[in-house]
């Protein structure tokens, strides 16, 4: 499904569910706080039947044609199925609709294996967000 800001339960359940298994409290409250960009971001939610279980959200930035990616999660039960690959896919077909050209995601570290196959190039050092090892990642479409 595709949403604007409507599913906000949903979107904690799984980034709350997804930080806990992953590190186990050390996300919670990451995952749990909304931020200044939730408000302008677009947010899509993956639905099977009936159940939220995965999302990301992406924004405009400053700089012309590029995008920001990022709150992209797969609950646990339903990792290894691709649904993270369906779910970057749509996003990335939104974006280039609404004429993207540069789309960026701040990767965490133990991740940036998968966004290299989707052609994004890591940018820079390893760096620290909210406590967690992330690298700049760009990919051109």
């Amino acid at each position: 499904a595709y949403a604007r800001g409507k599913e906000a339960k949903e979107l904690m359940t799984i980034l709350g569910e997804a930080a806990l298994s992953d590190d186990d409290k050390l996300f919670a409250k990451f995952a749990e706080e909304f931020d200044e960009h939730d408000n302008i971001s677009t947010h899509l939610v993956l639905f099977l039947q009936d159940e939220a279980v995965a999302c990301c959200r992406f924004f405009a930035l400053e700089q012309a044609d590029a995008y920001k990616l990022g709150r992209i999660a797969v609950r646990k039960p339903y990792r290894g199925q691709n649904l993270g690959l369906a779910l970057m896919q749509k996003a990335e077909a939104v974006l280039k609709e609404r004429g993207a050209h540069t789309l960026i995601i701040y990767s965490q570290a133990h991740a940036q294996g998968f966004y290299e196959k989707l052609g994004y190039v890591a940018q820079g050092d390893l760096f620290l967000e909210e406590g967690v090892l992330h690298r700049h990642m760009e990919k051109h479409i």
